[in-house]
């Protein structure tokens, strides 16, 4: 389940994700705030899937132009000797949208849209998720040894599967009023009056939006928005004009 769930909340690099490598770059930050504002779903099957059984989930996506991002997860039992078998137990995850279209986990690693067959993590992103609900499917593909963890002697295979809309991310440039801030890049971002939590130095403030600092992280979900800034300490301060803007120096 914490394997599910960072992984569901790591952050895409620049450019995009390369699935050879990996599933983006962790954050705990932007995971643990999902979690808490129940952005993030999280499912413990440790009673597991049986062979040939499906395992449905639903999930109501936010009309707020976020992604949907799905992880299964699960410790497949070690292959015999001499196999050479990706999996034993091979389970499959697909998302179905609103107007039945169909999102298979890992597509990015095959060719085409279709059901992964090697890994024992699997996601499946979908960018610009419509608004509407989804069903979040697990599917028992083959499941031929009982999994220890399971806590039963049933033939199934227990997962963890996390699953929801994770915060939106962004460098603040400026504070635009008290409702809007302007973020590096230009984009205007519209805040929830009543859900402005602002973070500085570790510590929860109780300071107005006005006051946060330039260079403040900003973490959004639908219903909070948390700014996040450090301040820097030294006994002096060199401030030296360059082409690009100023440049302060200890």
């Amino acid at each position: 389940l914490l394997k599910a769930s960072l992984i569901n909340g790591a952050r895409l690099p620049v450019g995009g994700a390369n699935f050879a490598e990996g599933f983006g770059v962790l954050d705990l930050t932007g995971t643990v705030l999902a979690l808490k504002e129940d952005s993030f779903q999280c499912i413990e099957a440790k009673e597991g899937v049986e062979p040939e059984q499906t395992l449905e989930y639903r999930f109501a996506v936010e009309p707020d132009g976020r992604p949907l991002k799905a992880t299964l997860v699960w410790s497949d039992p070690a292959v015999s000797a001499g196999s050479s078998a990706a999996l034993v137990n091979n389970l499959d995850l697909v998302v179905v949208g609103p107007q039945g279209e169909e999102y298979w986990g890992n597509a990015e690693l095959n060719t085409g849209n279709q059901p992964d067959t090697q890994n024992n993590v699997e996601q499946v992103f979908i960018p610009a998720a419509a608004a509407g609900e989804y069903c979040l499917k697990v599917l028992g593909r083959r499941v031929q040894v009982p999994a220890a963890a399971a806590g039963n002697k049933q033939l199934a295979q227990d997962f963890a599967l996390v699953f929801g809309q994770p915060v939106a991310e962004g460098t603040v440039e400026r504070v635009a009023n008290s409702t809007q801030v302007v973020l590096a890049g230009g984009q205007l971002v519209d805040l929830p009056p009543e859900g402005v939590k602002s973070v500085r130095d570790g510590q929860l403030t109780t300071g107005n939006l006005t006051q946060t600092l330039p260079g403040a992280q900003l973490y959004q979900t639908s219903r909070s928005a948390y700014l996040i800034d450090r301040t820097w300490r030294a006994g002096g301060i060199q401030a030296l004009p360059t082409s690009k803007g100023s440049l302060f120096v200890e």
